[in-house]
């Protein structure tokens, strides 16, 4: 999925209401690069350690996360803007991460490269294949994956007889 900064969505939408709540509040321009690099240092990296493209949220929610956290760091009791923003982004990265939807809950369209829309099918619908389960799959126990292995206890020593000798 494409990175929310560079949707059209954020720049249309977005992008006009922090350069206003941002101007009324300093009453100068919104540092929108600072605030970019802080959100993705802080908040995409909290959310998506290993840096995949597989983001399990929308642009768009990215996009309205991000405008929510500038609202935050623009009330009128709010002295370090940039401090401020820094640390909402970490938090709102942990609050978000605790609500995350579940990759088999989201909408994918199958044979797409655009990644998850609302006209495609459900994850577990996904035909089964070589290292893909079935959806009707069910989990197999421990004990039926390692049942067949005899893992007793040894018969006698190892074989440079050195296990257990100080």
């Amino acid at each position: 999925m494409k990175c929310v900064f560079s949707t059209p969505f954020i720049r249309e939408q977005v992008d006009p209401r922090v350069k206003k709540l941002w101007s009324d509040r300093y009453g100068k321009g919104a540092p929108f690069g600072n605030l970019r690099l802080m959100w993705k240092e802080r908040h995409c990296a909290t959310l998506n350690p290993y840096g995949s493209e597989n983001c399990p949220y929308r642009p768009e929610d990215c996009a309205l996360a991000f405008l929510a956290a500038v609202e935050r760091v623009t009330a009128p009791d709010v002295t370090n803007p940039t401090g401020m923003f820094r640390t909402i982004s970490t938090l709102m990265a942990a609050e978000r991460a605790d609500n995350k939807p579940l990759a088999r809950d989201r909408i994918v369209n199958v044979g797409s490269k655009e990644g998850p829309s609302n006209t495609g099918t459900p994850a577990g619908d996904i035909p089964a294949g070589p290292g893909v389960r079935s959806r009707t799959a069910v989990p197999q126990r421990i004990s039926e994956l390692l049942g067949s292995l005899d893992l007793g206890a040894r018969k006698g020593p190892t074989p440079n007889g050195e296990e257990g000798k100080k």
